[in-house]
């Protein structure tokens, strides 16, 4: 019974050893490739922007903060389509970051400037919730009292 246990053991160390190799294959060559992971965009507020370092400290809706490097291949772009460059990024400013992950950490391929709308805060973190907002209300119609009556002296 010992030897039996024993076997499977070994048989199920062998087995995990295996898999993780397996999956450890694919991750050491895109690395030593080169090749980098491209994320879907992401909404940021830039915290602070280092020009001459050519990165960015940024903050994701939940008050976490990564730091961002953008190069010469970054594209960055205004409100309303036009090209910029790193230096008219300000802090505070709302942005949609499409990054890459490399060996020295993420790398911006596209910035977008552009506020966070209501439609967009649905679609990317309320999905499948109905959140009612409810009509405005009337405004209020402010009345000011009788004025009393101040008795003069008799």
């Amino acid at each position: 019974m010992n030897r039996q246990r024993l076997l499977q053991r070994i048989l199920f160390a062998s087995g995990s050893l295996a898999a993780a190799a397996a999956l450890a294959v694919p991750a050491v060559w895109a690395a030593q490739n080169g090749a980098a992971k491209q994320t879907r965009d992401q909404f940021f507020i830039i915290s602070s922007v280092d020009v001459p370092k050519h990165q960015m400290v940024l903050k994701l809706p939940t008050e976490v903060t990564l730091t961002m490097k953008v190069n010469d291949k970054t594209l960055i772009v205004g409100e309303k389509g036009q090209r910029m460059d790193i230096k008219q990024l300000r802090s505070g400013d709302t942005v949609y970051i499409t990054s890459v992950s490399t060996a020295s950490g993420q790398v911006a391929t596209k910035i977008r400037l552009g506020p966070m709308t209501v439609q967009e805060l649905h679609r990317r973190y309320l999905k499948g919730y109905a959140v009612p907002i409810p009509p405005p209300l009337p405004p209020k119609v402010l009345t000011h009292p009788e004025p009393t009556k101040v008795r003069q002296g008799r």
